[in-house]
């Protein structure tokens, strides 16, 4: 980050210049799928690409101080290839990225360890059988690598859960295939997806603690039919579906009670409502121990009567052993939600859901009420899983790359030459500066101030005009006329006849 000191109250601010494509404001064109399934937009000084989304729903009372964090995915072509992706309130690109090669990228979301704030999420391989197999990494507020975290005895980190504690242990899921009496089920000894969870020093590495669900939880608990699987030598049985949610002693092992299932313990005050969910996910804590929220799926196929994905807020009285349905929360838009999907309290008092292998996320007030929504593939295809993401979630963040900001004089649509710059992941930029000078070595003082614009989204950019200097560069500030960051220096001089000269930049080293 640099660090001079610049007055920019003598310049005049340009007319805004943003260059990213105009968001959609509920377009039914969008939902129509016109615009195709997972509509995205290139950047000219980045090659980044980014989700293009449609503003369905807007309110002033939505928590528009935080940022969206995602991963979508999918099958539709432009999803395919796997990225995180943070998004501002208005839904312009804040920071993306991509991991490795032919890897997915799951749980994006802000974690705090030992008093300091990451980005974290899991990467690999999520075609497993359902699960994953893949490792989890942290960032800090550069967005360089601070840790890559492994599970631990030779298994591979599975992508549905990353967890950083108080302790500064992180808890995290994986499976192993294992052989089991599935006689409950009508079968012999057979195989079965394992599903275990370890808690993992993340200073060491070391393992602290480990829990395996075939000693807690028996196989005929289960919802889903074992079909053609559990056969010895075939396919594992996946028994996960269990429709509950089973709170377990973090030092022995022991199960202290289930919430749901065929083996719910709680009295539900609520007729059913409060215990009925399936295919759950995302369930955690609030209000201080004495209520969970959880996102239920309802259903884990397709559009169907038995669809009504909705977050459930429960009250739990552990001494009486009683669950009320506080509060639900219902899209107004009846969808399938058969996959993934999240629900997370807000630092205001609302709600935001993920659907899950439907492209959309809802910002409910904390009664019920909806506020914003937002979809990132059309309407018309949700649940077909051409665009998804595992969850939806928003933090606060600032993000200080240490990467230069990037430049490139191209042409627009109106054939006109600009300077398009961004800088992926700063979140303190509130202007550019685009200066000149007659030539590049020339001293600090030579560099003249052409025009200064307001930063709005992903991508600005300045018109190229006749008097402008023979070399130019861009100067990102922040609000209090500092500079965060400079462009390398690009050429304006010799351009050639348009009818010649391709989109081109050339910095210099």
């Amino acid at each position: 980050m640099r660090h001079l000191s610049f007055l920019t109250a003598l310049l005049s601010v340009a007319t805004l210049t943003r260059a990213d494509e105009p968001i959609f404001l509920n377009s039914k064109e969008y939902d129509n799928g016109d615009f195709g399934p997972y509509p995205i937009q290139h950047f000219k000084a980045t090659g980044h690409r980014a989700p293009r989304v449609n503003l369905v729903r807007q309110s002033d009372r939505c928590d528009h101080d935080l940022y969206t964090f995602f991963s979508p995915r999918g099958f539709a072509n432009n999803a395919r290839l796997a990225q995180s992706t943070i998004l501002d309130q208005n839904g312009h690109l804040v920071w993306t990225t991509s991991w490795g090669e032919n890897q997915q990228m799951y749980n994006l979301q802000v974690q705090e360890y030992k008093g300091n704030k990451y980005l974290t999420f899991w990467a690999g391989n999520d075609a497993v059988g359902g699960h994953g197999a893949g490792k989890y990494y942290m960032l800090d507020q550069s967005y360089k690598k601070f840790k890559e975290i492994d599970a631990v005895n030779g298994l591979k980190g599975d992508l549905h859960e990353f967890t950083i504690t108080e302790q500064g242990t992180a808890i995290i899921t994986a499976y192993k295939v294992v052989d089991v009496d599935l006689s409950s089920l009508g079968k012999t000894t057979g195989p079965i997806w394992e599903c275990l969870f370890q808690e993992i020093d993340i200073e060491t590495g070391d393992l602290v603690f480990e829990w395996r669900a075939s000693e807690h939880i028996a196989v005929a608990n289960t919802y889903r039919h074992i079909g053609g699987e559990g056969n010895p030598h075939g396919a594992a049985f996946d028994y996960r579906y269990l429709h509950s949610v089973t709170y377990i002693d973090g030092r022995t092992g022991d199960v202290i009670w289930v919430l749901g299932g065929k083996k719910n313990m709680f009295d539900d005050l609520s007729d059913g409502r409060a215990t009925s969910f399936g295919f759950q996910h995302d369930a955690r804590w609030a209000n201080n121990y004495t209520e969970m929220t959880i996102f239920d799926n309802s259903d884990d196929g397709g559009f169907s009567d038995k669809s009504h994905p909705r977050g459930v807020r429960v009250k739990i009285d552990q001494e009486a052993m009683t669950a009320e349905l506080v509060q639900e929360y219902k899209n107004p838009t009846r969808l399938a939600a058969a996959s993934q999907g999240s629900m997370r309290d807000l630092p205001n008092g609302n709600v935001l859901l993920g659907f899950g292998n439907a492209p959309l996320f809802t910002e409910f007030s904390h009664d019920g009420e909806v506020l914003c929504e937002t979809h990132f593939g059309p309407a018309n295809k949700f649940g077909s899983g051409e665009a998804q993401s595992y969850r939806v979630l928003k933090f606060a963040w600032q993000g200080f790359p240490t990467s230069d900001p990037a430049v490139a004089i191209k042409q627009d649509d109106a054939d006109e030459w600009r300077v398009y710059v961004s800088w992926n992941g700063a979140t303190e930029i509130v202007q550019w500066v685009l200066q000149g000078a007659d030539k590049a070595e020339g001293q600090e003082e030579q560099w003249q101030m052409l025009e200064a614009v307001a930063k709005d989204g992903f991508e600005t950019s300045f018109l190229v005009k006749p008097g402008h200097p023979a070399w130019l560069r861009a100067l990102a500030m922040d609000g209090s006329g500092n500079v965060l960051g400079m462009t390398a220096t690009l050429i304006s001089t010799s351009l050639r006849p348009r009818s010649l000269e391709p989109e081109w930049s050339w910095p210099l080293e």
